[in-house]
């Protein structure tokens, strides 16, 4: 309607006149979302945590995932293994800060994603929901104990978006979107919910 509005309006003041014939109706084109766009989240929740510490990457050299955490952009290193022959996991590694012996730290792990699919849009699940499903594990650690253990919120839509993963080369990118809700927390410097939005993985 605006662009037909414009094309009566340049008629008018170069001939003077314009009847509902000189009007032309131009439809605007349609945007739809991508595959991605439909799949993940991208929009921070009103009631995540925020002020706690953000931990620092960890082998970055094998791969790299930069997203939101907890309100704040944080980066993580991340490792792709080929599972089994049908099924792939990814692996986010990051330690505390100013810590580099690296014995405490936190681990994200999305496992059990088919690798011969289609389907590129996958539910993320807790190990102790669907085993038979892409499942995540969540945790903080010292040294090889871990300390606090996150499951996935069953309210939030957690989701994986796998973009492309090459058996071949081992390539991977995709993204994902996940709200982790731990079953305790010991320090005051983590949150007890933990939101991770529009986190894209990249590797090598």
């Amino acid at each position: 309607m605006k662009y037909s509005i414009l094309i009566c309006s340049a008629l008018l003041f170069w001939a003077g006149s314009c009847t509902s014939d000189d009007i032309i109706s131009v439809t605007e084109p349609m945007i739809f979302p991508s595959p991605k766009q439909n799949c993940i989240i991208d929009t921070i929740s009103d009631d995540s945590s925020s002020g706690f510490i953000i931990m620092t990457p960890l082998g970055q050299q094998f791969g790299r995932a930069v997203g939101t955490k907890i309100n704040q952009e944080f980066e993580a290193g991340l490792n792709v293994l080929k599972s089994s022959d049908s099924t792939f996991s990814v692996t986010l590694n990051m330690i505390w800060p100013n810590r580099a012996d690296s014995l405490e730290g936190e681990v994200f792990t999305i496992s059990n994603i088919p690798i011969s699919t289609s389907q590129k849009c996958f539910p993320i699940y807790g190990a102790r929901q669907r085993r038979d499903s892409v499942n995540v594990s969540h945790l903080n650690y010292h040294v090889d104990v871990p300390y606090l253990r996150y499951e996935p919120d069953p309210l939030f839509e957690n989701k994986l978006f796998v973009d492309t993963f090459s058996v071949e080369t081992g390539f991977f990118h995709g993204y994902f979107s996940a709200r982790m809700i731990g079953d305790t927390f010991f320090l005051p410097e983590l949150p007890r919910i933990v939101e991770y939005i529009n986190v894209e993985m990249t590797a090598p």
